[in-house]
């Protein structure tokens, strides 16, 4: 993965005005920090989207095993493009799950809970059709948080920020400029109605506000990042339940038939909970926890001996790969931006 977040162009230089300094700061609600770090980012950062592509190869993200003109044939039948994405979709929704639990540990305990921030990268791109340009396909992020801005971190910026006049930006959040960053901005690539159906889970079903109550609670200490994934888990298991129990299953833009509106509940709801969740006891299954902290054989043997014993041990790897999280800098942070595409 790589670093994109890049510093401005010659031509949208910084102002050189300084932001007033602050020697009393007042504390600032969430809907403060969000308009502030609007103004911030409308002065000192481009608000355009840094894109890669999937050839790129910069991180993780997935295209589909389609050539241009197979889709370009075929990409309005929605039955057989559903069935051509049905492997994308369903690690999709898996990875949503996965880059959720590593943003909690990121976070655990660091004692600055965050809001939503701007979503600035994007590592692929959709595909259209040769003649009209309209999309074929979208690169979907699996992540619901692609973006935070740490409400301590805009104090700081309040009482001690001193801009230079040349190029430069703001780091707005503990995750900013690292690895890992790249990693909840990777996407793949699925058909136009499965990004549409993540709004409906994002906004409609308020997911992401869900996901960031967690993170909040998690940032303070308040629960583990073990006990945030469970209600992460629980809260999506709640909402295809409801999907799949309405009689209109969901309305998006895309005109689909009631089937494969009932293929894609299932196969976003199969890549969320499969091997994750234990129904009878609702709880993160103690397997998927080892598979994420990388447990090693040594490690699992003892953890299923010992309840405390695995207790210190979930907690020393959480702890572990918070710092890597923290200290492993993005991989392209030096490659220049004219390999990127910008949406405007």
């Amino acid at each position: 993965m790589q670093r994109l977040f890049q510093a401005k162009k010659n031509n949208h230089k910084l102002p050189l005005s300084q932001p007033k300094l602050i020697s009393k700061p007042k504390p600032h609600s969430f809907r403060d920090n969000w308009k502030l770090f609007k103004k911030i980012e409308k002065n000192y950062i481009l608000p355009q989207r840094i894109k890669s592509t999937y050839r790129d190869n910069l991180t993780a993200a997935i295209t589909l095993p389609s050539s241009n003109r197979e889709l370009n044939k075929q990409y309005t039948n929605y039955e057989k493009l559903l069935k051509l994405s049905e492997a994308n979709i369903i690690e999709h929704a898996a990875r949503r799950v996965d880059l959720f639990f590593y943003t909690l540990v990121a976070y655990y305990q660091q004692h600055c809970p965050p809001i939503q921030g701007l979503t600035k990268l994007q590592h692929g791109i959709g595909r259209v059709n040769f003649k009209g340009h309209q999309p074929m396909t979208h690169a979907a992020h699996s992540s619901f948080i692609t973006s935070t801005v740490d409400r301590t971190i805009l104090k700081e910026i309040l009482l001690f920020s001193s801009l230079e006049k040349t190029q430069t930006t703001i780091q707005t959040s503990l995750l900013d400029r690292s690895h890992f960053m790249d990693s909840l901005n990777a996407t793949v690539e699925v058909p136009v109605f499965i990004n549409e159906f993540d709004y409906l889970l994002e906004v409609q079903h308020q997911g992401r506000n869900a996901s960031f109550k967690i993170l909040r609670e998690v940032a303070k200490g308040k629960i583990d990042p073990i006990q945030g994934l469970t209600n992460f888990i629980m809260m999506l298991n709640e909402v295809f339940t409801s999907m799949g129990q309405n009689e209109n299953i969901f309305e998006i833009q895309t005109p689909l038939t009631k089937e494969i509106k009932q293929s894609v509940v299932a196969l976003q709801r199969y890549g969320t909970l499969i091997n994750k969740l234990d129904v009878e006891s609702n709880s993160v299954r103690k397997e998927y926890i080892y598979m994420l902290l990388r447990l090693t054989p040594d490690e699992i043997t003892r953890c299923d001996a010992d309840v405390k014993m695995r207790q210190k041990i979930l907690m020393d790897k959480m702890f572990e790969m918070q710092n890597e999280i923290m200290t492993k800098p993005s991989a392209h942070m030096q490659v220049d931006k004219r390999q990127f595409y910008r949406s405007y």
